[in-house]
């Protein structure tokens, strides 16, 4: 799901509120930011630390 721009429906998730185009779930966070170039970022900021970039292309 987090790869459509949206949470995954069973697991409880929290859409930020400061401004930022994103949401909190399962321990990360999905930045949406960029979801409108096909872009988006998931962070994970326990250890072990990862930050995952995903570019979406275009269905062949």
């Amino acid at each position: 799901d987090w790869l459509r721009g949206r949470p995954w429906a069973a697991a409880p998730s929290q859409a930020w509120t400061d401004g930022r185009v994103g949401f909190d779930q399962l321990g990360w966070q999905v930045d949406l930011a960029e979801w409108a170039q096909r872009r988006l970022v998931a962070r994970r900021s326990t250890a072990p630390v990862v930050t995952v970039r995903v570019r979406l292309e275009a269905a062949m």
